[in-house]
């Protein structure tokens, strides 16, 4: 199971969760499973975003524009 997906399950859980708190209050099993989820999703997003950034192509350095390059140049 990719990252995304288990984002969007647990995502759909704590969003279920809290829909029947305002229904009836929580148990405190729930409670707990609400802060369990949110700590997860926490971790979660923090590996998704490494993994798109993993996925962006790498400039190489010689692929760079010289910024002072290309001043000195216009001058």
């Amino acid at each position: 199971m990719d990252t995304m997906t288990r984002i969007n399950q647990l995502s759909n859980e704590r969003q279920n969760l809290w829909r029947l708190a305002g229904q009836q209050p929580l148990t405190s099993t729930q409670r707990a499973r609400v802060q369990e989820i949110t700590d997860t999703l926490y971790s979660l997003w923090d590996v998704h975003r490494r993994e798109v950034a993993g996925a962006r192509p790498v400039a190489k350095p010689d692929n760079l524009i010289n910024i002072r390059d290309t001043y000195q140049n216009a001058a």
